[in-house]
């Protein structure tokens, strides 16, 4: 079992930055689809913001195709 990385032991900026590589996204895409500025969604990336708020999480979530406890586990 080493070496794997299970996504509910991620931070949210950790997760981020996996489905957006995944998804060959940028940042300014990103900001550009979901209306989130790309300092917000930058501090997100780099752990300086945790917890977003909820409308901040959803939109970058529905942009990226994914469930919101995907990326923000346990906090909504």
């Amino acid at each position: 079992m080493f070496g794997v990385i299970r996504t509910t032991q991620q931070k949210p900026g950790r997760k981020l930055r996996v489905i957006m590589a995944d998804l060959d996204v940028n940042v300014q895409e990103l900001a550009y689809m979901s209306g989130v500025s790309e300092a917000t969604i930058t501090r997100i990336r780099n752990g300086r913001i945790d917890r977003p708020r909820i409308d901040t999480a959803i939109a970058l979530c529905e942009v990226l195709g994914v469930h919101l406890e995907d990326v923000f586990t346990g906090l909504y």
